[in-house]
């Protein structure tokens, strides 16, 4: 979901911080009203008001190479005959 313009927030914002309530800021401004709900608190807590960045800008966590591959073990059994649904017979091969 992308977030709201930076101007459109600070408008929320001053809008309440002027006395407007936060259900009138929400229908005034089409938004919701937990939205303005945040948009307050993280003005309140930070003194600014830019959106986080997008989870898939956030760093990897976690390790950052992945361990190479084991190999199977054990390998899996070879047939030793030919396969008949290539024209081969089912005698061991030999």
């Amino acid at each position: 979901m992308k977030a709201y313009r930076l101007d459109r927030r600070e408008r929320i914002v001053q809008a309440v911080e002027r006395g407007m309530s936060q259900p009138e800021a929400a229908a005034l401004f089409r938004v919701g009203k937990r939205t303005v709900k945040r948009s307050l608190h993280q003005w309140r807590t930070t003194g600014a008001l830019a959106p986080a960045p997008a989870p898939a800008d956030a760093p990897p966590s976690g390790p950052t190479s992945t361990p190479p591959c084991s190999p199977r073990w054990p390998p899996p059994p070879t047939r030793p005959w030919r396969s008949i649904a290539r024209g081969g017979t089912s005698r061991p091969v030999g």
